[in-house]
């Protein structure tokens, strides 16, 4: 005689696999990201990072701007990658404007004139920088991350931003400087909610 736990342990195991299937489904993102998200360039050397979207879904387009440290770079050119351009469909694209002074790149955008299409992951624009001199860590940051379909319905998408280390700077200093604001920054709180305590007393 068969046992009814023999039953109820592959219905169990069957119930979680759709459970993990749904939950995947769910959380499908494109993948936009700075690549490579870390580069070594000196004082004053010039370099580039791609703008690469890996997809979960068909697309039609993208946009997205950026943002840098004026101070530590400069942008010299935004030029149009192959992503798009697997389509085989006519493309428009957009370099957006680039602000040196603030620091921002900003309407950057492309999209095909057809349907959207299941593309491979690809360059979907390249921006050029200049260093300007100064040893440091610049942070090289996507703001404004939009990719559609053919409808203009938004997809998901998973952001990740890049940075140059610029001189003999080690990549380790970035992140203890990161920890040093934090606890500037904890410190601060601290001392707001006891001197609001005090005035309450």
């Amino acid at each position: 005689m068969i046992s009814p736990k023999t039953h109820i342990l592959p219905i169990s195991v069957l119930f979680i696999l759709l459970a993990l299937a749904v939950t995947t489904i769910a959380c499908a993102e494109t993948t936009v990201q700075i690549s490579p998200e870390s580069v070594r360039v000196n004082e004053t050397g010039n370099f580039s990072v791609e703008v690469f979207i890996e997809p979960d879904a068909p697309v039609s387009g993208a946009e997205f701007a950026l943002t840098y440290d004026p101070s530590l770079l400069e942008v010299t050119r935004v030029s149009e990658g192959s992503f798009l351009k697997q389509s085989g469909d006519q493309i428009m694209f957009s370099p957006g404007t680039t602000d040196n002074i603030n620091g921002t790149v900003s309407g950057v955008y492309g999209f095909m004139l057809g349907r959207e299409r299941a593309l491979r992951a690809g360059t979907f624009a390249s921006i050029e920088f200049t260093a300007l001199g100064n040893e440091d860590i610049a942070l090289i940051e996507l703001r404004d991350v939009t990719v559609t379909n053919s409808t203009g319905a938004k997809l998901p998408v998973s952001v990740t931003n890049g940075k140059a280390l610029i001189g003999n700077v080690k990549e380790s200093d970035g992140a203890k400087q990161a920890g040093h604001q934090q606890l500037a920054l904890g410190i601060l709180a601290l001392a707001g909610l006891l001197l609001a305590a005090r005035r309450k007393v």
